[in-house]
């Protein structure tokens, strides 16, 4: 009966402490005038936690308590990462993120 007891103590205690957050957003596309970006990706790092943007650019990412760092990606454009987001019980708006295209070199060659 005591180990019974002692063991959902310990449930009941691991469970009160992952508690999951969440994490919304909007991402928007800083060469078309801000507008929002459908399909961008939003990961954190170190984890294969990762979730898309809707057609509206907005997202939103369940989480457990702690802290991380995001990353947001769009093929041909600049990644950004955003450090150091903690994560309680409750909801977190994050700001809205404006990523940019890669800025590409390009070298013209002559032909002789």
């Amino acid at each position: 009966m005591k180990s019974t007891a002692v063991l959902l103590f310990l449930f009941l205690t691991s469970y009160i402490f992952a508690q999951e957050g969440n994490i919304n957003g909007l991402i928007l596309d800083g060469e078309f005038e801000n507008e929002p970006l459908a399909f961008a990706t939003v990961r954190v790092q170190g984890m294969s936690k990762t979730v898309s943007t809707d057609v509206n650019g907005e997202y939103s990412l369940e989480i457990d308590s702690g802290t991380y760092n995001l990353i947001f990606d769009f093929v041909g454009y600049e990644s950004k990462e955003i450090e150091i987001v903690v994560v309680g019980k409750k909801q977190i708006r994050m700001n809205n993120q404006i990523m940019y295209a890669k800025k590409v070199a390009m070298k013209i060659a002559s032909i002789d």
